[in-house]
């Protein structure tokens, strides 16, 4: 006899920004950092020109987490106490990192 198990992940949509970056990143550069952080499912990620500056732009990220592992936990718990992340990209180069309220 078989049992199958059928577990359940709490899963959340988060939509998180880069407010600042320049313009000469390429998006596909942006995905991977991101992917780098085993958050989940990046479903969208958008760029947005910055309205005062040709020079740089905003990117939009929309993901689809799984609140159960260590990752997101981690995660969280920073974004929860400071507000945002700091991901280093390229030493000492980083890109803030903040929740979008919707």
């Amino acid at each position: 006899m078989f049992i199958k198990l059928k577990i359940i992940y709490e899963t959340m949509i988060l939509n998180l920004c880069i407010a600042r970056m320049e313009t000469s990143v390429p998006k596909s550069y942006v995905y991977e950092k991101i992917k780098e952080l085993k958050l989940g499912y990046i479903q969208k990620l958008t760029e947005i020109a910055h309205r005062k500056n040709d020079t740089h732009k905003r990117i939009l990220i929309k993901l689809k987490c799984n609140e159960n592992t260590e990752e997101y936990k981690k995660i969280d718990e920073i974004m929860q106490r400071f507000g945002c992340i700091k991901l280093m990209y390229d030493m000492p180069e980083f890109w803030k990192i903040e929740f979008i309220h919707q």
